[in-house]
């Protein structure tokens, strides 16, 4: 039979795995609901992308590849410098086929780590989105447009035009990590935030409901228009089946922020 470990063998395997991948990184899955987290250090050789959370959204690469796309820093993990995967704008994004865990029609929140290579050169920077405008099938969206404005929001019956529910936030200049976020509270409010700008914007007449679109979920692209991907870097992304407090985002913030260069 194998050796039992001391206690002190034990200490020192946890803190040199700590070196490695530092509490921080996993500290998403401490969220209320959280039902999907994706880390930019979980890929396979195929670049699609594990899911940290419920182990089974797993998300399928389009125009990516793990030799060309996938960054990784060194096992000391020094500040600004993490994990993450290149996107080229043009044709670049990541999928997952409709399932009760990402369908949400009631209270969530989805948050993702962002940085845009060259600001105010596209119309759309696409971070997520649930659906398409054409044909009616939107759920939930978010992307930065030419002016910097991040814009999430919902729909209440899939049709963009006539009851398409969002507010913009200001401040999501290229060249640096952003964490974005949305949260949609029942009627009650959306709320968008760009974590440490002290930004943020809140629509407070939203629906009962977001609409429950079959279609896929995207990452790094919005709209089902691969014209609206994100020329950039995601190194982490989340959706939680639930409103999750202002207090609590405000603790991921500053817990994450040191390992993107971020002052807290």
């Amino acid at each position: 039979m194998p050796e039992k470990m001391t206690l002190d063998q034990l200490a020192a395997l946890y803190y040199s795995y700590q070196d490695i991948v530092p509490s921080a990184w996993l500290a998403p899955l401490q969220l209320p609901g959280v039902c999907a987290f994706w880390a930019a250090n979980q890929f396979d050789e195929s670049c699609n992308w594990y899911d940290l959370a419920s182990k089974t959204n797993m998300l399928a690469a389009t125009g990516c590849t793990f030799a060309a796309d996938v960054k990784t820093p060194p096992t000391t993990w020094p500040g600004a410098l993490v994990p993450y995967v290149e996107l080229d704008g043009t044709n670049d994004y990541f999928s997952i086929a409709d399932n009760v865990t990402l369908s949400i029609t009631g209270a969530m929140t989805i948050g993702v780590w962002f940085y845009i290579d060259t600001g105010g050169e596209k119309d759309v920077n696409g971070l997520w989105g649930k659906g398409n405008q054409a044909g009616d099938t939107l759920s939930y969206y978010g992307y930065v447009d030419d002016d910097d404005l991040l814009s999430v929001g919902i729909t209440s019956n899939g049709d963009a035009d006539t009851t398409n529910f969002y507010t913009q936030i200001s401040g999501a200049t290229a060249g640096t990590w952003h964490l974005a976020v949305m949260r949609f509270t029942p009627s009650a409010a959306i709320e968008g935030y760009l974590m440490g700008e002290n930004s943020a914007g809140n629509y407070t007449s939203p629906p009962a409901s977001i609409y429950d679109s079959a279609r896929n979920l995207l990452l790094g692209c919005t709209l089902e228009t691969a014209a609206y991907g994100l020329d950039g870097r995601i190194a982490q992304a989340w959706v939680c089946q639930a409103a999750v407090d202002s207090n609590v985002l405000d603790w991921l913030y500053k817990v994450q922020a040191p390992l993107f260069g971020r002052a807290v």
